[in-house]
């Protein structure tokens, strides 16, 4: 493992917050915050956030991902998303 390797692994194990080329991406064609919780306009996927990266800022509004990359990667909220409008995507 190299220097760089090295202090990546410590970056992203140690705070959780830098994943180097992965995060979520929001599908607002297929994004429909009605049709989710129950149609309580409350967004399944930005609640699952552990980061709160994904942010719903009013009810019925579709959530915004604040730091492409601040977000881990984990796939939290794409499990999360009943209508499968969030994917993980690669490469910056």
């Amino acid at each position: 493992m190299t220097l760089l390797q090295a202090l990546q692994w410590r970056a992203h194990h140690v705070s959780g917050v830098v994943m180097g080329n992965k995060w979520v991406s929001v599908d607002f064609v297929r994004c429909n915050p009605a049709e989710c919780n129950g149609q309580s306009g409350e967004c399944p996927a930005a609640g699952v956030c552990t980061h709160n990266l994904l942010v719903q800022e009013e009810l019925f509004e579709e959530p915004m991902l604040i730091s492409a990359k601040m977000c881990v990667g984990c796939g939290d909220c794409v499990t999360a998303c009943p209508l499968k409008a969030l994917q993980i995507v690669s490469g910056f």
